[in-house]
């Protein structure tokens, strides 16, 4: 959910500067954005339902055997989109991380944080950036959600990538949230719990199980599930929601001391423009995930721990002593503002 997440603060700037804006999206994704309150069209887009698997080896394979259904979802999406842009009359295309969204008569702009993709081996590193780059030179731009130099977020995987030909442009870190507000800590952790499944419902049940054995702390979980409507019990100790609405959610992160969550790139920038610790939990076998974390830990910009740490009450509760010693990058946001020089760029 991150990539449609991380797309509200461009929804907004461009709705700010008079455009109409329609979403493609699957229903989930159509569901959180509509909870945004936000006067958007949408249509209706398949994603590309990528399964994972528990361990590194097995998620690695799994990706691997996906290969072909994910190059056929991106021609397939290519073949869609110039129905999508006749109908609705389309004069921009914003791509976030979707590779087939690119037109030869729209000026078509491609999001990403990853310039160098991350495979854990530094041959296939090499292929990928270049594969990458082909991709990134279909379209007009490519706008990337990082500053660039020694206050990065993303590390290498936002350098610049010399196969690249179009204009790239560090457009700055992109949240739902707004600019941090300082508030008392009502909740000692708030566990962000997302990701693929299986690994989605197996940190749930971790969670579940370290909520228990911390029963003389506050706690707070959300479950990342904008489409459920059941409750969950934790505990009297822990509230838990499903998903809330983006202020709402902001109230209770600005109210918990140390956040729990993934080390997907979305939720390291909402958590870094709010100014909050976090103990993170790389994916298994995601590659970029776990570049990320490794990458900021050793900064001292978050505390990296393995997610079965979260089996044992005492063990979490050394790691995250240390978000005491953390030095949290500067907040380097989107600016709304920039977006008619960024359009200006782009379409002349």
């Amino acid at each position: 959910m991150g990539h449609t997440t991380r797309c509200i603060p461009i929804a907004k700037s461009l709705l700010a500067a008079g455009y109409e804006v329609i979403f493609a999206v699957n229903e989930t994704q159509k569901a959180l954005l509509q909870k945004e309150g936000l006067k958007i069209s949408f249509v209706h887009l398949p994603g590309y339902q990528i399964h994972y698997g528990k361990t590194k080896l097995g998620f690695a394979l799994t990706l691997l055997a996906q290969v072909p259904k994910i190059l056929w979802t991106i021609y397939q999406e290519h073949v869609y989109l110039p129905k999508l842009v006749s109908k609705h009359q389309i004069g921009l295309v914003i791509s976030d991380n979707r590779y087939g969204m690119w037109h030869q008569q729209v000026p078509s702009i491609f999001i990403t944080h990853q310039l160098h993709i991350q495979t854990g081996s530094s041959l296939l590193n090499g292929i990928t950036r270049r594969i990458n780059a082909w991709f990134i030179n279909q379209y007009a731009a490519c706008w990337v959600p990082d500053v660039a130099g020694p206050q990065n977020l993303a590390g290498i995987l936002s350098a610049a990538n010399a196969y690249v030909r179009k204009p790239v442009q560090y457009i700055g870190w992109l949240s739902k949230f707004l600019p941090a507000l300082p508030a008392e800590p009502i909740y000692q952790f708030c566990f962000l719990i997302s990701g693929p499944e299986p690994q989605r419902t197996q940190l749930e049940q971790w969670v579940k199980l370290l909520c228990a054995q911390l029963h003389t702390y506050k706690l707070v979980v959300f479950l990342g599930k904008p489409t459920a409507t059941h409750n969950h019990s934790f505990g009297s100790n822990t509230t838990v929601y499903n998903h809330l609405p983006t202020r709402q959610m902001q109230s209770v992160l600005a109210q918990s001391a140390v956040i729990v969550c993934r080390s997907g790139y979305t939720t390291l920038m909402e958590m870094a423009l709010l100014q909050k610790p976090c103990l993170v939990l790389p994916t298994i076998g995601q590659t970029e995930q776990e570049y990320l974390a490794g990458y900021l830990h050793q900064n001292n910009h978050c505390v990296a721990i393995e997610p079965a740490t979260l089996q044992q009450a005492d063990t979490f509760l050394q790691a995250a002593n240390m978000v005491q010693q953390l030095q949290l990058l500067a907040p380097q946001p989107f600016q709304e503002n920039d977006m008619p020089a960024l359009l200006k760029n782009v379409l002349g």
